[in-house]
């Protein structure tokens, strides 16, 4: 069996496809793998093969919730634009840059690609606000002032 690393694939409905085939043969691993016992009295690897696919089956629980949401929240009709909520995206200044961010759930969060999570600093200053409002982010470090540029 040829074991694909679905964690490195960016794309949810892509992962989801392989998770679900990974879960299948590893369903179909665990059948060979009783079959074999009942003949042979040797148990092999059937602990380990069932701790994988309960791992597996926990990660398509979390990416059809995270798929869900996507597509609940990505897909803005036109004219919702004028709050920030979960799934905007939005371009913020300050004085010393521009920032475009989206507001995601907490388990879509990757600042590097700029998913901010709803429950970060800069997420709970804008959730509710709109275009055209001035936004203090309290950091560790101190307060960021920010102008909301656009929502989109």
């Amino acid at each position: 069996m040829v074991s694909k690393n679905c964690f490195q694939i960016k794309d949810l409905e892509e992962r989801l496809a392989c998770l679900e085939e990974k879960y299948k043969n590893l369903t179909s691993a665990i059948e060979q793998e009783r079959t074999v016992a009942m003949i042979s009295d040797e148990a092999g690897n059937i602990h380990d093969l069932f701790v994988e696919r309960e791992f597996i089956r926990r990660q398509l629980e979390t990416t059809k919730a995270r798929l869900k949401s996507r597509k609940r929240f990505g897909h803005r009709k036109k004219g919702c634009t004028n709050i920030v909520n979960i799934g905007s995206r939005v371009k913020l200044q300050n004085h010393a840059k521009e920032l475009e961010i989206r507001i995601v759930e907490e388990n879509e969060a990757s600042p590097s690609e700029g998913y901010i999570s709803k429950i970060s600093p800069i997420g709970k200053a804008i959730l509710g606000r709109s275009k055209g409002e001035e936004v203090i982010v309290k950091l560790p470090e101190g307060k960021i002032e920010y102008t909301i540029k656009k929502i989109f």
